[in-house]
């Protein structure tokens, strides 16, 4: 059935009056349809790499570490890449296609690490780039995430402006807020809350204040939370790395191997916590998911 369906699919295109000849389809899979994603995902299970990769639907990435700055494994990636494609009908957009280097070393600038390329063609260098709705920098920092987050849900204030004219009751703007401000705010929130910074967090913070502001004007921010039954956002977000965390330590967890555990495990009440602290050397590190949580003995 599946088969029949993937096969012998024709597709024109019509402006007005005007329509193209009638071509058949050899490559992709219906957008729009429930089989969709899980075709796709078909097609690509056997682009795979020697590197260490990640696939989502159409987004590839894949990653090298490497001390050596003319190291060619990435590019090899990438012709992997191309060849891949040229053998299953498919075009690489490599204006979307981005590359990053994360390097804080002082020995070797980034001009000096050769540019990547597709098909002759050079893939843009960026300082940061969008992968799956979260805002990653060279630098490992969450500014610019953060400043993503707050553009996005500024224009979204109107709505809640508006609701409040109109009368609707301060209960439903409420969950209409959680809905369409607070679920962009927490997204994906497991990764990037460990690495912010009091004042980045204070900025997020801002924004439901300033909601609950708006629905309750007479009230102070501790008095609108009880109110709407509402958290802190800050207290939200731990909540949800310690849960993640907790899902991490079962053994059949896909990300269980990331945990370090102790070599030798002494018994006494102390240092009963199974999972050595890792060392880091730079703040960084230190306030990434992993050793933010066994910091916390989550």
């Amino acid at each position: 059935m599946v088969t029949v369906f993937l096969q012998g699919r024709s597709q024109y295109v019509r402006i007005g009056d005007n329509s193209s000849s009638m071509l058949e389809s050899h490559a992709g899979t219906p957008q729009g349809t429930l089989s969709g994603p899980n075709d796709f995902k078909l097609l690509i299970n056997d682009l795979h790499f020697d590197l260490p990769y990640g696939k989502y639907v159409d987004d590839t990435s894949v990653v090298s570490v490497s001390s050596q700055p003319n190291d060619i494994s990435l590019q090899a990636a990438s012709n992997q890449l191309c060849t891949w494609c040229d053998d299953n009908g498919m075009q690489i957009n490599v204006k979307k296609t981005k590359e990053m280097l994360i390097h804080f070393g002082k020995g070797v600038s980034n001009s000096e690490v050769p540019l990547l390329s597709i098909n002759n063609v050079s893939v843009e260098r960026v300082s940061s780039f969008k992968l799956l709705g979260v805002v990653f920098s060279s630098d490992l920092s969450w500014g610019n995430h953060v400043s993503y987050l707050l553009h996005k849900v500024s224009k979204r204030y109107y709505f809640i402006y508006q609701l409040v004219r109109v009368g609707l009751p301060a209960s439903d703007i409420i969950v209409i807020y959680c809905s369409i401000i607070r679920s962009i705010l927490e997204y994906a929130c497991p990764v990037w809350h460990c690495g912010l910074t009091s004042s980045q967090s204070a900025d997020i913070e801002r924004v439901q204040r300033r909601c609950l502001k708006i629905v309750y004007p007479a009230l102070s921010y501790r008095e609108a939370l009880q109110i709407a039954g509402l958290e802190k956002l800050c207290i939200r977000r731990e909540r949800f790395v310690r849960e993640l965390f907790k899902d991490i330590k079962d053994t059949n967890h896909v990300l269980h191997n990331i945990l370090p555990t102790r070599l030798s495990l002494i018994t006494s009440t102390r240092n009963s916590y199974i999972y050595e602290m890792p060392l880091a050397k730079t703040a960084r590190y230190s306030n990434s998911f992993v050793p933010y949580c066994i910091r916390k003995r989550y």
